[in-house]
This record gives C-alpha cells, sequence and structure tokens, in this order.
C-alpha cells in the first residue's frame, strides 16, 4: 500500500534522491555509458515501457529523471530487512501472484494518478536471448486506464552492469545505452482493447528498429 503521509513523502524525496546520485556516479564512472532522449518527454506521469536484459534495468531506465519513479517489485522480497526497507523507501509497487491482477492494475494506476512515471517491462522478465521477447499488453491497458502516455525505452545491453547468473554488479569497458522516445498515445478512435494492442504493437515495432539500429552501428 502507498503511503502519502507528508513526513513520509519528504524521507522518501531525499532518499530517491540521494539514490539516484549514487547510481548515476557508479554507472558513469565503471561504464561506457550514452543516454538519448526525446525532447517531447519532460518528466510527466507515463508509462515508461522498457525492454528487460539486467537486474540493473529499473534503476538505469529511472535513475535518470529528477522525479521519483514506480517500481514493480515481487511482494515477497518486503519480508528481506534490507530489501523491504529499500522497496518501501521507494514506494514500490508489490506484485504477489496470489492475489488478483485488478490490485496491482488499481496501485498502479494510483501511482500514475499521482503524477509519478512507471516502470514497466512488456517482457515480462528478462530475456534469456539477449533480444526482444513476446509482449504483453499491460503497459498499453495501464496507461489507457490512468490516462497518461507511454514513453517506450531501450536499454542497449545493460548485462554488462548485471549479467543473468552474477550475484553482483561488474565493471565493463564494453558500450551501454539508454534510449527514450517520443511520448505516446493510441488513436482517440479505437476501442479499449484495440488501443491497447494498438499500442503493444508500437512499442514492439519500436524497439525492433532501435534495436537494429544499435547493433548495426555497434562498437565493442
Amino acid at each position: 500500500m502507498i503511503d502519502d503521509r507528508p513526513n513520509t513523502i519528504n524521507s522518501t524525496s531525499i532518499f530517491n534522491a540521494w539514490a539516484s546520485a549514487l547510481m548515476r556516479l557508479y554507472t558513469r564512472c565503471f561504464y561506457r555509458l550514452r543516454i538519448r532522449r526525446h525532447s517531447a518527454y519532460n518528466g510527466q506521469a507515463c508509462v515508461l515501457a522498457s525492454n528487460h536484459r539486467s537486474f540493473w534495468d529499473p534503476p538505469l531506465v529511472g535513475m535518470w529523471h529528477r522525479h521519483p519513479m514506480g517500481y514493480f517489485a515481487r511482494g515477497s522480497l518486503w519480508k528481506l530487512p534490507i530489501v523491504g526497507w529499500t522497496l518501501k523507501k521507494i514506494q514500490a509497487i508489490p506484485v504477489n501472484r496470489d492475489e488478483p491482477a485488478m490490485e496491482s492494475l488499481r496501485r498502479t494506476i494510483a501511482v500514475l494518478e499521482s503524477g509519478k512515471p512507471v516502470i514497466v517491462f512488456p517482457e515480462g522478465t528478462r530475456s534469456k536471448t539477449g533480444y526482444l521477447g513476446r509482449f504483453k499488453t499491460g503497459p498499453a491497458m495501464f496507461a489507457r486506464r490512468a490516462n497518461v502516455p507511454v514513453v517506450p525505452v531501450y536499454l542497449y545491453h545493460p548485462e554488462r552492469i548485471w549479467r543473468r547468473g552474477w550475484w553482483m554488479l561488474w565493471p565493463s569497458t564494453g558500450r551501454v545505452e539508454v534510449v527514450y522516445g517520443k511520448p505516446v498515445s493510441a488513436p482517440e478512435g479505437l476501442k479499449g482493447r484495440q488501443q491497447d494492442k494498438w499500442m503493444t504493437n508500437y512499442l514492439k515495432n519500436w524497439m525492433e528498429v532501435t534495436e537494429q539500429k544499435l547493433f548495426k552501428h555497434s562498437c565493442p
């Protein structure tokens, strides 16, 4: 549950600012990083829909923004002492397999309506191959129900920061990029599920094109 008491918001903002600053410093110092932002995105409430290849993907998408972000995390993680405290501080959104999907939807919409962007991964899980997997309609539905745009995000080689199977971050000389697209809304003439399908197809096409461009012009 999201705690909206004034003293919690203040302490949360301070914690987020310091945590983001430390993560930015680490990422810039130990990796060849490039950030590309579309000029139309100004930090407004939106769904940030990104590909998913690394444990470091959520902070890698969110740490470059001044405003607090909404993150998803497994509900069981709240039971871990340090992890649970951190998730509470950043006001993460718990996802429990044994609770109705509508509960996660309600929590996500509440965060978006409060003015915060929410980071969502359309693939639902980290890619095992390194390439895009099957996309789900969740991000499109969240955006439609909250009446906010979707901002596509592509992460180029985030596994160079934290690879699947590693138990810690590891410095690398390889290039890492974060590409933010322009905010997009589905055509108003379409009905609800049709809007979700249109947006999901748009996200998949945008990421495929962006992926091809980055790998075509890639260097070590």
